[in-house]
């Protein structure tokens, strides 16, 4: 049986939660492809990138949307760019086709997620994280921990190779 892709199953959870009404954080721009699908169901993208390239592609992904502002910032500087969201979405590693020595780290992905919880107190994350790259195991390891924290994890979904891409969708925890 061929695994499903990643990012389509990621995508039909966000249909399941995200409406109108949300207010969406994509916490890494990288291409656009996630900014772009949840500006068709949100009422509003906050999306961030530290690559500026991240932010040349997105930029020309939603060159025909309006309810999309583009921060070139750290993900771990969002509380001083959004006050109130619903959920966030981080896809962690590198920007695909870009530099792959810009790449999220457990660090900062942590402080953003602690970040998320003051701002979505009763939202959501979806992290997808990429273990084949350096460090990428770290940061998985940092962001389940974070996530078993402070989130009921709600879905799981991986492929059945060594150091699959894993994504979770958790509903954060009251404070």
């Amino acid at each position: 049986m061929k695994a499903r892709n990643i990012n389509e199953v990621v995508h039909q959870w966000l249909l399941e939660i995200c409406d109108k009404n949300t207010i969406a954080i994509d916490a890494t721009a990288g291409n656009g492809h996630d900014t772009v699908f949840l500006a068709g169901i949100c009422r509003q993208v906050i999306a961030f990138d530290i690559s500026k390239q991240a932010i040349e592609n997105t930029s020309k992904a939603c060159q025909h949307l309006d309810n999309v502002i583009l921060m070139h910032q750290s993900h771990d500087q969002l509380i001083n760019f959004v006050r109130k969201a619903d959920i966030a979405v981080f896809n962690l590693g590198y920007l695909p086709k870009g530099d792959k020595s810009v790449i999220t780290l457990p660090e900062t992905t942590v402080k953003a997620l602690n970040q998320v919880k003051l701002i979505a107190p009763e939202g959501y994350v979806c992290i997808t994280c990429y273990l084949a790259h350096p460090g990428g195991k770290e940061e998985h390891q940092a962001v389940f921990e974070w996530l078993q924290e402070n989130s009921k994890i709600i879905h799981t979904y991986t492929y059945p190779i060594t150091d699959a891409p894993i994504a979770y969708l958790g509903k954060i925890k009251d404070r």
